[in-house]
């Protein structure tokens, strides 16, 4: 007997039609918004994307979302100032980020040098020994390698010139090219004792900058934990995704719980506030004290514009009561 052929239905096209500004102001209004100025608002839909601001940010204005509600009084600047407010919180956190993974980039690159020389695309190098990295060394090597190719034929580039005069390209040149994933990878897979060195040098950096006399230590493990949660948020900054209400999934499932938390006896819980204190690990006490005095006065703003949400957006980020107590340590 022959086998009757299943047919496959073709999935329905989306009736969602695009909409002017005018016609998505109109649905927003249906939906019990507010909208203080029309020309202002349509100003910003012309430079805003409607789903990135809306779809983005009504979740903490709705009375109901089946069907859609927006609470009694609400405006759609509202919404834009919660928007913002993430917007300016990224930018603070990018560019302390940033600071970051340089310290890491230099600190990783001087001691591989120092121990291999140039040997970074060698895998004896990395621990392969270990069965949870031996199966990721591999791809880190890949990686660097089309890093190396991508850039090489470059002009007037450090990695062109190196290739060319030197036929090597060390590794502190190249890290200034490879992404904060690649090196959060490059840590992952070094061997123990090599970790131990770095993280070792990062701690004795921190207890110099703050005074700190306690008994705990930064092991390599939670160094690694902590930089891919760092660099989580960081591409969430970078690509002006919605920040303030992130929380980090650990591949492990369970978060680190480093020395800096143990002695505040804070919870580290994936969120904006575990960022700022995972950074201040590796920031200056200079920077760490900017950066919080920055972030500080962006939530005066927040509490000013949004007097009636802005604990939930705080509860959201992190933000523990005693907040200005722990930042000025």
């Amino acid at each position: 007997m022959q086998k009757k052929l299943k047919i496959k239905k073709k999935k329905k096209m989306s009736n969602k039609n695009p909409k002017t500004y005018e016609e998505q102001l109109e649905i927003l209004k249906k939906r019990n918004l507010k909208i203080l100025d029309e020309k202002r608002a349509k100003k910003i839909l012309s430079v805003e994307n409607y789903y990135a601001l809306i779809n983005g940010y009504k979740e903490f204005f709705l009375k109901s979302s089946n069907p859609e509600v927006f609470q009694d009084n609400i405006s759609f600047e509202d919404i834009f100032l919660l928007f913002d407010f993430d917007r300016e919180l990224r930018m603070i956190l990018l560019k302390y980020i940033l600071i970051v993974e340089r310290t890491i980039k230099t600190k990783i690159s001087y001691y591989f040098s120092l121990k291999y020389s140039d040997d970074y695309l060698q895998i004896n190098n990395f621990d392969v020994k270990n069965n949870n990295k031996n199966s990721k060394i591999p791809r880190l090597l890949h990686d660097m390698q089309k890093t190396i190719r991508k850039h090489s034929n470059e002009l007037n580039t450090p990695i062109n010139h190196y290739k060319r005069k030197y036929r090597r390209i060390p590794l502190w040149v190249l890290a200034e090219k490879l992404n904060f994933g690649t090196i959060a990878h490059f840590f992952n897979c070094l061997k123990t004792k090599d970790q131990n060195v770095i993280a070792h040098e990062i701690y004795t950096d921190y207890t110099e900058e703050y005074n700190y006399i306690g008994k705990s230590i930064l092991n390599p493990t939670e160094t690694s934990e902590i930089l891919f949660f760092i660099c989580d948020f960081r591409n969430k900054c970078a690509h002006d995704e919605r920040t303030f209400s992130h929380r980090h999934k650990f591949a492990s499932g369970s978060s680190p719980n480093p020395f800096i938390f143990k002695e505040e006896n804070l919870s580290f819980n994936n969120n904006v506030f575990s960022l700022i204190m995972s950074l201040k690990i590796f920031l200056s006490k200079e920077n760490f004290t900017k950066m919080t005095k920055e972030i500080d006065n962006l939530m005066d703003t927040l509490i000013i514009h949004l007097p009636n949400h802005h604990q939930k957006i705080l509860k959201k980020m992190g933000i523990p009561k005693r907040w200005k107590n722990i930042i000025k340590k």
